[in-house]
């Protein structure tokens, strides 16, 4: 998969969790946040795809230690094991 997939497969797995990825003009990278019982990912819209990535890489490991029910698919599984 290249970069573009990777970005499109990691928020589509996070949409289907009910975590809303949004791009806007903040300060600083962003990150995962929870307001009125709804959960969301705020990345600056400025941000590199590799940062982007690599946010939502992060926060999805972060999710999958907390949920076990969450399907991901397999080429996606394989890039969040690696280092």
């Amino acid at each position: 998969m290249n970069k573009k997939d990777i970005l499109r497969e990691l928020e589509e797995t996070l949409q289907s969790t009910g975590i809303t990825v949004k791009y806007e003009s903040i300060s600083g990278d962003g990150g995962y946040c929870k307001y009125k019982e709804k959960e969301f990912v705020i990345l600056n819209k400025v941000l590199p795809l590799s940062a982007r990535i690599s946010l939502l890489k992060n926060v999805l490991n972060e999710l999958l230690l907390k949920k076990e029910d969450v399907f991901i698919k397999p080429a996606l599984r394989e890039f969040l094991e690696e280092e």
